[in-house]
């Protein structure tokens, strides 16, 4: 099976990597065609390969699973970060 590495940092802030199972699945920016608008600019997502490599969550072990949570825990974490830097730069306008 193939794995996907993703990078997560540990509660000391350290950054580890952790091998996921991975699977295909068509690229969610380009919805599969490979390029932008017209053929003449590659999706910068996939680069024209039309899929992506995504974590099988269907396939995680039970260590999988906790490390998945911690995987979606940053990433919301992250996402709520990048909201609050944009809405300050907006109420600096």
């Amino acid at each position: 099976m193939k794995k996907i590495p993703i990078l997560l940092e540990d509660e000391n802030g350290d950054d580890i990597e952790y091998d996921f199972p991975s699977k295909m699945e068509v690229c969610f920016q380009c919805k599969g065609y490979g390029t932008y608008f017209s053929s003449d600019v590659p999706c910068t997502i996939c680069n024209g390969a039309r899929v992506v490599s995504v974590i099988d969550t269907e396939s995680l072990s039970e260590e999988d699973k906790m490390m998945y949570d911690i995987y979606i825990q940053e990433e919301e974490y992250e996402k709520e970060y990048e909201y609050e830097i944009k809405m300050e730069r907006m109420m600096r306008r």
